[in-house]
């Protein structure tokens, strides 16, 4: 029995966008290219109810396996829904712009800076800061307009790769940039 359960990228959907490249260039997907499976349950929003009373409701579901004598389980867990609005966030991105970053990888920084900037609400925190050998801190302690933010989406669009990579550096200085936004590393 092979059950997936994890703290550390239980959100990660990357696999299935990385999975979909990989065919689009004709390439079959495999554990090796860091395609993790599981990450797939992610990626898809299963429709379960939300319990009535309980903090979360457990949907077990099983069928017949593809060798004999085996099953396939499946176990939804389902969390009552998010009390709307949410509370403001405070988000610090610490974003890598080496040279190494060139090409695909900066669109992908791009595009989650921009996806996540989406999602704000009117009184979010952003703080971003780039790291390569120097580190420039470009938001700090940045309150969101709202969805889209102008501010945020032009911060996004002006990273560019360049440079050797100093990650450390790079983690101190987004530490110390939410710090001084929010009073505590937390």
């Amino acid at each position: 029995m092979v059950l997936y359960l994890s703290a550390d990228d239980s959100n990660s959907m990357a696999s299935a966008e990385h999975a979909r490249e990989l065919l689009m260039l004709g390439e079959s997907p495999t554990y090796y290219m860091g395609i993790r499976t599981y990450e797939f349950l992610n990626y898809y929003n299963i429709a379960y109810p939300a319990p009535a009373i309980d903090p979360v409701a457990i949907y077990p579901q099983a069928e017949l396996g593809a060798e004999p004598g085996t099953l396939d389980l499946q176990i939804g867990v389902r969390s009552y829904d998010a009390v709307h609005p949410r509370r403001p966030m405070t988000i610090t991105f610490s974003l890598d712009t080496s040279g190494s970053m060139q090409g695909e990888s900066i669109e992908r920084e791009r595009a989650v800076v921009r996806a996540v900037a989406k999602s704000m609400a009117t009184g979010d925190i952003i703080s971003i800061v780039t790291w390569n050998q120097t580190q420039a801190v470009l938001l700090s302690g940045h309150q969101a307009s709202g969805p889209d933010d102008p501010v945020i989406l032009a911060a996004a669009d002006s990273l560019a790769a360049n440079g050797t990579t100093d990650l450390h550096s790079g983690l101190v200085t987004a530490t110390r940039s939410r710090t001084s936004t929010t009073g505590s590393p937390d």
